[in-house]
């Protein structure tokens, strides 16, 4: 018998469809594959935008709590003048132990004399507060919010908050801050 040289129409037929198939279940599957893949990273996206809309949210409501906070201690030390240190110093520890917001409060004159300081340990009553957001926040004589910022001893991301206290006839006498170590350090 004679071999033929010539694909048998059997076998040309057989191939055609194999190859095809083949081409056909590639382009599926990376289509497959490109369409998922787009679907992820939109999820991604989305949950990610929604979960930081919602940090967002419970960062304000936290704000607010702190800023609202301030404002009462600066409101109380504003309504009786004729405090002494001792009770400043205990009412700046109650509002920094009773919220756990501050890592410490202190209270300045209108020249950036700091008169109180909670902790004591920080030992800077008598100095002079030389911080840049801290003489900024003195500045402004009005509420204040810092950036956040890395201090220079804890290496801690931190911001820096600021109350004025207004006498009963309106001037300005004090400011009630909280801030990390760094900021009350001269």
């Amino acid at each position: 018998p004679r071999q033929s040289k010539y694909l048998s129409l059997t076998s040309l037929l057989t191939g055609l469809v194999t190859l095809v198939v083949l081409l056909t279940s590639s382009i599926l599957l990376i289509g497959s594959y490109e369409s998922k893949k787009q679907s992820l990273m939109e999820t991604t996206l989305h949950l990610n935008y929604y979960n930081a809309d919602r940090m967002t949210k419970t960062m304000d409501s936290l704000f607010q709590s702190m800023r609202s906070s301030l404002e009462y201690s600066a409101d109380t030390l504003s309504d009786d003048e004729t405090l002494t240190p001792k009770q400043v110093d205990d009412n700046l520890e109650l509002m920094r132990n009773s919220s756990n917001y501050f890592n410490s409060i202190a209270v300045l004159d209108a020249d950036g004399l700091i008169r109180n300081v909670v902790p004591a340990s920080l030992g800077s009553v008598g100095n002079h507060i030389t911080s840049k957001v801290g003489l900024e926040a003195l500045a402004l004589k009005k509420p204040y919010i810092s950036s956040p910022y890395m201090t220079q001893t804890t290496k801690r991301l931190i911001v820096f908050m600021s109350q004025p206290i207004f006498s009963k006839n309106g001037t300005c006498l004090l400011y009630t801050s909280d801030a990390a170590d760094d900021s009350l350090r001269v």
